[in-house]
């Protein structure tokens, strides 16, 4: 995997180069985690998708570009909460096409077929709409999911991380807000290109 027949290149002191050391520490989290991961996975999402495997080695590129692995105390919990992140955002863009592609179906079932400029407008906002999701915090990201995908209740989610719940609907506002003056900025800068 180092590229030079197993062996770590060594600096002059006898002591492994930056560079290889990093890429042993990988190799070794490597091998000693990653069948135990994907078995983890497949446990919590089943065969796919997503797939335990495209998860697990997102989860090693996600770590291969961190810059000092010597400092993570768990490898094993990291790159399990890595990959189940993954496979989390995976589902909630799943579940969000679903709901939208649902929603636009019943939309479209009483009205006459929209052109297909129009279609490919509506496919354009929302991979735009996914976009701004995946910028947004873990946190903020986190509450969307809960709140607005697996229609989980404020009440509850504030029970269950221990906040209140003019709290969580405050911070839910903003992200709301936020996004839809996000997704407005940005459709007002693509008229301008078009312009």
């Amino acid at each position: 995997m180092n590229g030079s027949g197993g062996a770590l290149q060594m600096t002059e002191a006898g002591k492994p180069a930056e560079g290889a050391g990093q890429r042993a520490l990988l190799e070794r989290f490597y091998r000693d985690h990653r069948v135990g991961l994907v078995a983890r996975l497949r446990k919590v999402f089943g065969p796919g998708p997503p797939s335990p495997e495209d998860l697990a080695q997102s989860a090693f590129a996600r770590l291969a570009a961190m810059d000092d692995l010597s400092v993570i105390r768990n490898p094993k919990a990291l790159l399990f909460r890595i990959a189940l992140n993954f496979g989390f955002d995976q589902l909630d863009k799943q579940a969000v096409s679903q709901r939208l592609y649902g929603s636009y179906k019943i939309y479209t079932e009483h009205m006459q077929i929209e052109a297909p400029e129009t279609v490919y407008l509506e496919e354009e906002r929302l991979e735009q709409i996914h976009k701004l999701i995946d910028t947004l915090p873990d946190s903020d990201r986190e509450l969307l999911r809960w709140c607005r995908l697996k229609g989980e209740s404020l009440s509850a989610i504030a029970a269950e991380k221990s906040v209140s719940v003019s709290t969580l609907s405050r911070r839910l506002a903003k992200v709301m807000a936020d996004l839809k003056l996000r997704l407005e900025e940005d459709g007002q800068k693509g008229r301008d290109r078009h312009d």
